[in-house]
C-alpha cells in the first residue's frame, strides 16, 4: 500500500488487487467494530469492484513424513 496524497481529510491510497481484497476480508470481519468510517471504507472499496477473499472450505492437513525416514 503507497500513500499518494492527503488533502482535505482525504487520503489517497494505492494498492495492488491481493492487498485490496485482504483489507475488505478484514472490515468486513471486524465491521460492527468499526462504526461508520468501517462502512464508508467496504462501500468505496465494493464500489471499485474488490472482492472478499473466499476461504477454502477444507483445507488439507495431511501429514507426509520425509522420505528418508525409514532409511537405514
Amino acid at each position: 500500500m503507497n500513500l499518494e496524497k492527503i488533502a482535505d481529510k482525504q487520503a489517497h491510497v494505492r494498492m495492488d488487487a491481493f492487498e485490496a481484497s485482504d483489507l475488505l476480508t478484514s472490515l468486513k470481519q471486524h465491521a460492527e467494530h468499526l462504526g461508520d468510517l468501517g462502512q464508508d471504507l467496504i462501500a468505496a472499496l465494493e464500489a471499485q469492484g474488490v472482492q472478499v477473499i473466499e476461504e477454502e472450505g477444507h483445507p488439507r492437513t495431511e501429514y507426509l513424513p520425509p522420505r528418508d525416514l525409514h532409511r537405514v
